[in-house]
């Protein structure tokens, strides 16, 4: 059959294929636990689960978060996710990993765990109890839980513990490994081909890291080689990027062996994170009717062929740009999450969307993330993008930073007031959740979030918007409001979205090298050039006093 445009085919979202397998049960080791953990079927039945204490401290809930965002790194599920919960109730999921200090563990599982120099190392036991299969993490020393949760989240050094007891001290290494983007993207492996007379393509789908966009700069380079049977006043090879051409090129008799194609991508080209790449060959011949099997046109684009991609970091403060304001280095930049003042089930669960989606953007485990049950100063605050969740009434921040928001709450913090973008009626104040995305206040380089309502539920109800990329996808501005029907509303406040907008000249100069380079330069020219001016006027004027003397 002859290769046309005509032949396509589109796969729905809703296609599946079932499967059926038995599953095997887990061997008592932690690399067995943890493959069953993650689990694309464990989690999809919610059958997996960290737990803390329910008055966990800071330092235990930072471990905890670690080890869930590194789980949620590679969970393949869409819309399931890995549940951060307290060990408070009855808990009966199959998997569970307990997370905490010494005390703080369960007296059933306590008991089983030695005690011995847990001052000076952490301990990663699993213990079988009947249908559950639990991975207790533990020490006395926070510091050393912190590490511990870091190695929770690193899926190599998980997959390779083949013990059922890990010891961990302060010289295991924990940290992640990570590809780092040089920008050269390789469009293919092992080259392709293509046959048939007239228009053929070849797609690409090239994705940047998360956290970077395009800029400008970018080149193509295409090496190939085609048949030599084709109308070579009419055949050529077009390159387009999101089905915008970008250049294209005759194909010779003469370089039909090997042939290539040096492009640079246009300044303006609107381009996100990832984006198409597609060649496209217009195989010409002049007599397609006369033209034998074996004489079929051909083109094959070489494995050498490679675009070189530009990048510079997103800065974006809109939700477009989630969660990559907080990704620095491709890890987590120095989240500060400042806690409502006691953590009950919704506000668990909003650490669980939070983080799900963060860590499934952070490739590393290296970054830092810290929790403040209580308000820390400002010179703290400074250090931090920051994440502000609760009410009025149980996290402090947050009635200081009312002025600061783009929902604002009445005087007595029971409603939110109407703006600009909606008018809200005194009830329904009390039964939103809001999103919003800031500059901080105490760092102007930095990112704040505030996830906030009147009650606990209505502070989940707003995380739920940014739990999955799906979810998150719908939002372009800076603020998200839902009611509890889940009417949903997407707004954006800010005029400068990005930490170079809001820049002065002066900073400018400052954070730019070039910049200052050119205006020194530029300055300099104009001091020559004034300089001269002033020298020949000024000799003019003497030569004609001298004129009229004579």
């Amino acid at each position: 059959m002859i290769e046309t445009p005509a032949n396509w085919l589109t796969i729905y979202e809703g296609s599946n294929i079932n499967f059926q397998y038995d599953l095997m049960l887990p061997e008592q080791m932690i690399h067995s636990f943890y493959n069953h953990f993650i689990g694309a079927d464990t989690i999809a039945n919610k059958q997996s689960v960290i737990l803390v204490s329910e008055n966990a401290s800071e330092k235990e809930l930072s471990a905890a978060t670690y080890a869930l965002a590194g789980a949620s790194r590679i969970i393949t599920t869409k819309n399931e996710l890995l549940q951060l919960d307290s060990l408070k109730g009855q808990r009966d999921q199959p998997y569970q990993m307990i997370i905490g200090l010494y005390d703080s563990i369960p007296e059933e599982y306590r008991k089983q765990i030695s005690d011995k120099n847990l001052e000076e190392k952490a301990i990663l036991q699993l213990i079988d109890s009947g249908e559950k299969h639990v991975l207790i993490a533990t020490s006395k020393n926070e510091d050393l839980l912190i590490r511990t949760g870091r190695y929770l989240g690193n899926q190599e050094l998980m997959t390779q513990t083949e013990k059922p007891i890990k010891e961990i001290t302060n010289t295991t290494a924990t940290f992640s490994s990570t590809l780092e983007f040089d920008g050269n993207y390789p469009l293919s492996s092992s080259g392709d081909k293509l046959s048939g007379a007239n228009h053929q393509e070849q797609v690409y789908f090239v994705n940047l890291p998360v956290d970077r966009n395009n800029t400008n700069g970018s080149t193509m380079h295409l090496k190939f080689n085609y048949a030599d049977n084709l109308d070579f006043d009419t055949s050529l090879v077009t390159i387009s990027i999101n089905d915008r051409p970008i250049g294209s090129k005759k194909l010779s008799a003469a370089k039909a062996s090997a042939d290539e194609l040096l492009l640079e991508f246009p300044d303006d080209l609107d381009m996100t994170d990832s984006f198409v790449l597609k060649v496209g060959f217009d195989l010409i011949v002049k007599n397609p009717k006369n033209v034998k099997t074996n004489q079929t046109p051909w083109a094959y684009i070489e494995n050498t062929s490679a675009a070189f991609i530009k990048t510079q970091e997103l800065d974006t403060m809109l939700f477009s740009n989630y969660p990559n304001m907080f990704i620095k280095s491709h890890s987590f930049g120095d989240l500060g999450i400042i806690l409502p003042e006691k953590m009950d089930e919704h506000y668990f669960k909003t650490v669980t969307n939070l983080f799900n989606l963060i860590g499934n953007y952070a490739q590393s485990n290296v970054g830092e993330i810290t929790y403040f049950k209580t308000p820390p100063k400002e010179a703290i605050l400074s250090t931090h993008n920051l994440i502000v969740l609760g009410t009025p009434k149980d996290n402090p921040l947050i009635k200081s930073l009312n002025s600061k928001l783009f929902f604002k709450y009445d005087k007595s913090f029971k409603t939110f007031l109407s703006n600009e973008k909606l008018s809200i009626e005194e009830e329904y104040g009390k039964q939103i959740g809001t999103a919003q995305l800031l500059f901080s206040p105490y760092k102007e380089s930095a990112a704040m979030l505030v996830l906030t309502g009147t009650t606990p539920e209505t502070v989940f109800l707003a995380s739920t918007q940014l739990d999955t990329q799906k979810n998150n996808a719908v939002y372009k501005g800076d603020t998200v409001v839902i009611d509890n029907n889940y009417k949903r509303y997407d707004y954006r406040f800010k005029k400068d979205v990005s930490r170079s907008d809001q820049e002065n000249l002066g900073e400018r100069v400052i954070n730019n090298h070039k910049l200052a380079v050119y205006i020194t330069v530029f300055l300099l020219v104009l001091f020559i050039i004034g300089l001269s001016t002033f020298f020949i006027l000024k000799k003019n004027i003497k030569g004609g006093n001298n004129d009229g003397t004579r």
